[in-house]
């Protein structure tokens, strides 16, 4: 069994958080056909209770913070913690991110973590590329993964979910999958799915 087969079987559910950008990547640099997906941004938006918050997709962020992590200030600042410096690290490399980590104690939103605008030497390697992995970017990738499948049994026992949300979702991650396989491809919606806001959700506790 390789990681290859994982992913095209269609027998093996995936949990994924919009799947157009794994799967784009997956089929156009190895040639890997991304089969068997959940995606759980799909089920955010069926499972909304108010037609306002069903006309826009949502972040993973959004949705961990206002309906998983509602209420708990400790949780919700440990995950924004994790977010936002791997998200330095990321994107301004390793020492630059270790250097405002230390000068700002650790906080992210002290203002004295600045980026260094005189550094115009520094041009750091792809934290992704250095082995091993640093520690920040392994809880980087844990802090989203780590939640979806819990975010997954919230969205099918909820509820609004029924059979008729299930084909709405299993036909809109088909066509994302087509979508990304495209050789020339229109920017990502961040509009719902056509005639998902229209939907009267039902409630099925009424027929319990």
């Amino acid at each position: 069994m390789t990681l290859r087969r994982i992913l095209e079987d269609a027998g093996i559910q995936k949990l994924l958080w919009d799947c157009r950008s794994d799967s784009e990547a997956l089929h156009h640099h190895l040639g890997i056909e991304l089969d068997g997906v959940i995606d759980l941004q799909l089920l955010d938006l069926a499972t909304a209770t108010k037609r306002r918050d069903r006309k826009k997709l949502r972040a993973l962020g959004v949705s961990l913070l206002q309906r998983f992590f509602k209420g708990d200030t400790a949780l919700s600042t440990e995950w924004r913690s994790t977010k936002d410096w791997g998200d330095v690290m990321t994107r301004e490399g390793i020492e630059e991110a270790e250097r405002m980590h230390k000068e700002s104690g650790g906080d992210f939103m002290n203002p004295g973590c600045g980026i260094a605008e005189d550094r115009l030497d520094y041009k750091p390697l792809h934290a992704f590329a250095v082995r091993p992995l640093h520690p920040w970017l392994v809880r980087y990738c844990m802090n989203d993964v780590c939640w979806l499948p819990a975010m997954y049994w919230h969205f099918i026992e909820h509820r609004f979910w029924n059979e008729a949300w299930e084909e709405r979702v299993e036909a809109e991650t088909a066509r994302r999958i087509i979508w990304s396989k495209k050789e020339v491809r229109e920017m990502q919606a961040a509009n719902a799915p056509a005639g998902w806001v229209e939907v009267v959700q039902v409630d099925k506790t009424i027929y319990c």
